[in-house]
């Protein structure tokens, strides 16, 4: 069984922002737990821009794909949403390549991180066998354990990907060690003199 900070298949994680829990009436938390409802879509599209073009050499890569939708009876999968419209803004391809393999509660629904490990491990599958080795970035809204980007990333590899990173647009405060984070601002929020 992996311990909730060894990964073994995902490259890096990134995320552009921290969700903080008990920060309830913050802006950015509040827009985030709406985005399941599919409210801020182009807003969040725009944090996970920034994403690409700011860390490294993401904006290289051939393929976006975001995880499975949560559970069985939601409506649709609000980071497909987001990631249509990255997709659009950034001219890299979205694939829904990742499907549950066997259903699994929300990872929300779970407090602990080895009841989160042991929810998503192994049920999450990759519907096609890549022809070439792609480099693909699994979006994501919130990093709180890792599970399920790991559990994308061996699902990705074994169908042949050759490099798959996390990109989310925040992660909990209680993994700073685990993740990459930089505080994104809106550029009409900087400082005129300040911007690039």
């Amino acid at each position: 069984m992996k311990g909730h900070n060894e990964f073994e298949y995902i490259d890096r994680i990134f995320t552009a922002t921290i969700y903080v829990y008990e920060f309830r009436d913050h802006k950015l938390t509040n827009a985030i737990d709406d985005v399941k409802t599919g409210e801020y879509t182009e807003e969040m599209a725009e944090i996970l821009q920034w994403g690409l073009e700011d860390f490294g050499n993401l904006s290289n890569c051939d393929i976006l794909v975001p995880p499975p939708r949560g559970t069985k009876d939601a409506e649709s999968n609000h980071m497909t949403k987001i990631g249509k419209v990255l997709s659009e803004r950034v001219g890299i391809p979205l694939h829904e390549f990742l499907h549950k393999s066997e259903e699994y509660d929300s990872q929300r629904s779970l407090t602990g991180a080895q009841e989160r490990w042991v929810n998503v491990e192994g049920n999450i599958e990759c519907i096609r066998d890549f022809r070439t080795s792609p480099f693909a970035v699994v979006i994501d809204d919130i990093v709180t354990t890792g599970a399920t980007l790991e559990n994308c990333a061996r699902a990705l590899k074994e169908a042949g990907a050759s490099k798959v990173v996390g990109l989310a647009i925040a992660r909990t405060e209680y993994i700073d060690d685990l993740v990459d984070a930089e505080v994104y601002i809106p550029e009409d929020e900087i400082p005129e003199d300040e911007r690039p």
